[in-house]
């Protein structure tokens, strides 16, 4: 069932108009109350950055790189990280997107998404860095991303991987600067990505000019911290003014253009309402949409709980799509 025009995203309505967040599954249930809905304001950003940096490594699962060559590299003035197979050929190749609310995060911390990919496709999965709002707002994601993949194109040789077996995947606001990519990409031409994997994207900043959400404590990524992503990127009257075009996934028009697309989310996830939105539309244009909703799964539930079977069927639907659009036979 599709939801209707005044739902509100990843929050249940009470016959008391009263807002709620989604209850959460019971493999997740433990880790998400001990998880705080942050709330980061524009300010904060100078003190929480290198907090950030210094502790996520600790909290981000290793998965086993026993077969998995990891090289450091500058690509089209971008810092990578380059994960690849050192048991067989490569299969293809992903472009992998981080996320951070598009004011946080870095491609140094993909570790435990990329690892994956590698050991059971054979992929080689270059995880790209890309510069932070506020200090550089729309377009500088964009373009540091469209660089890398124009770069890779021009020389998948070097990966020893075929053209046309090359996709693109982020998590959150990696997943808002990915479909933004394969927007770009789908209209200006090219060579084209086999196909998109968006977990848990960053899709709409009208999401965010909803006060209403603001009391809701959706575990690890609130209304609040998402209102200052948005307007980080976009500025703080994102609201009052017409988009650039490629600013934000969700009004991007033409969207047939767009390749097999893969969307996963939570019902207790910020997001869950704009994915679901974007999933229709996708449908509805003709472009084969695979749309994973998992019943009481929170913002980033995959990495807090890697081990959870949600966890793992979620990323075992990734897989099988990619498996098929890039036609693998692994």
């Amino acid at each position: 069932m599709k939801p209707t025009s005044n739902s509100m995203p990843g929050a249940k309505q009470l016959q008391s108009n009263e807002l709620t967040v989604d209850p959460l599954h019971p493999e997740l249930e433990k880790a998400g109350k001990r998880l705080p809905g942050l709330g980061i304001k524009r300010w904060m950003l100078p003190v929480y950055r290198p907090i950030e940096r210094s502790i996520s490594p600790f909290f981000i699962p290793k998965p086993d790189a026993q077969n998995v060559k990891v090289e450091h590299k500058r690509i089209a003035g971008r810092d990578t990280m380059i994960y690849s197979p050192t048991n067989r050929k490569p299969t293809g190749l992903l472009l992998y997107i981080h996320g951070g609310g598009l004011i946080l995060g870095t491609h140094k911390n993909s570790f435990g998404r990329c690892v994956p990919f590698v050991n059971q496709l054979g992929l080689v999965v270059v995880a790209s860095s890309y510069r932070l709002a506020p200090q550089h707002p729309f377009p500088a994601a964009l373009n540091d991303t469209y660089d890398v993949w124009r770069w890779l194109n021009q020389n998948l040789d070097q990966f020893n991987v075929e053209p046309g077996k090359i996709a693109i995947s982020g998590e959150s606001a990696g997943g808002c600067i990915a479909a933004s990519l394969v927007h770009r990409v789908s209209e200006e031409g090219g060579q084209q990505p086999a196909c998109q994997i968006l977990i848990y994207p960053m899709l709409d900043n009208e999401t965010a000019l909803k006060r209403e959400l603001d009391p809701l404590k959706f575990p690890l990524w609130n209304n609040i911290s998402n209102r200052t992503g948005w307007g980080s990127y976009l500025g703080n009257n994102h609201g009052e003014v017409q988009l650039p075009r490629y600013a934000a996934p969700a009004k991007h028009l033409n969207i047939d253009l767009l390749p097999p697309t893969w969307i996963g989310v939570g019902s207790a996830d910020l997001f869950a309402r704009e994915n679901r939105v974007y999933a229709d539309r996708l449908t509805e244009a003709g472009v084969p949409c695979k749309f994973e909703h998992l019943e009481g799964a929170f913002h980033g539930f995959d990495m807090v709980v890697p081990r959870a079977k949600l966890s793992r069927d979620f990323l075992r639907s990734q897989m099988k799509f990619l498996s098929e659009y890039l036609d693998l036979k692994a």
